[in-house]
């Protein structure tokens, strides 16, 4: 390749060896290597940060499920409290507690 091709940007998709190379957005060329590479360290991270976000997960489902239970226990508590005959008829039948 002259020193006229590479000025005028005629320079051909080859990488080293004449084998041709995958580009990425910037036009840098890179080889099939260098994309399994990455490709493999992107699945290790994945597969070391699953259990992490299975736990996570648990959490956040746990944590809903409190708050549904404290919703329910606020909705009985506010019928309760407006519906002062449902108090009397509990007593009656020795439930002291809605």
């Amino acid at each position: 390749m002259n020193q006229g091709q590479i000025d005028s940007g005629m320079v051909n998709d080859e990488g080293l060896c004449g084998k041709p190379s995958y580009t990425i957005a910037n036009g840098a060329g890179c080889n099939l290597i260098e994309v399994v590479v990455l490709a493999l360290i992107i699945w290790i991270l994945a597969t070391l940060l699953s259990p992490v976000l299975a736990k996570v997960r648990a959490k956040a489902q746990a944590a809903s499920c409190a708050n549904r239970v404290m919703q329910w226990g606020l909705a009985f508590q506010l019928l309760r409290s407006r519906l002062p005959w449902l108090a009397l008829y509990h007593e009656a039948l020795g439930v002291h507690r809605l």
